[in-house]
């Protein structure tokens, strides 16, 4: 009898660790996933207050380019590059249907960009034919300081009859 209460002791013993084990491992698993969180949740908060810092530095005031014309078969102008502070930030491609909107008076707008105050340069370059195939590329700057109210700046593309080629020019509206 007692060599059975060891046997029942012991059996008993082995199983409350046997039982307690697979909890053990179940709480682990617990707190990894709860630290997991945890870690997530405050890597959000950093990256929310940096993107508060941010648009705090933002005018709410965006840079608008558009792009008018009135050229005619002189020149057929295929593209539109637009770098601001020497990074490229849009490129146009041209297609037809833009194009004659913009002979019958509209504008095609290029570029919509939120800035912080501040200088800034902007240089355009207009890609084109002239005449029988020959490649055409001309660029404007326009040096200018983002204040707090928006910016907008047209980009005209139109004849130079006296010598068959195409004129760039940038314009500042306010």
């Amino acid at each position: 009898m007692k060599r059975n209460i060891g046997l029942l002791a012991l059996f008993l013993f082995a199983a409350t660790a046997a039982a307690e084990l697979p909890l053990a491992k179940e709480y682990q698993s617990l707190d990894k996933r709860i630290q997991t969180i945890k870690s997530g949740v405050l890597a959000l908060g950093q990256d929310l207050s940096m993107l508060d810092k941010g648009m705090l530095s933002f005018s709410g005031n965006p840079l608008v380019v558009y792009l008018s014309s009135d050229i005619d078969e002189i020149f057929e102008l295929q593209a539109i590059e637009v770098e601001l502070n020497g990074n490229l930030i849009a490129r146009k491609e041209m297609v037809p249907s833009v194009m004659s909107a913009m002979q019958r008076g509209g504008a095609q707008r290029v570029i919509v960009k939120e800035l912080p105050l501040g200088d800034y340069q902007l240089k355009a370059t207009m890609i084109g034919k002239i005449g029988k195939g020959r490649d055409h590329r001309t660029s404007v700057i326009l040096t200018f300081s983002k204040e707090s109210r928006p910016k907008t700046v047209e980009l005209r593309v139109s004849n130079r009859r006296e010598r068959f080629l195409p004129e760039f020019v940038v314009r500042e509206w306010d």
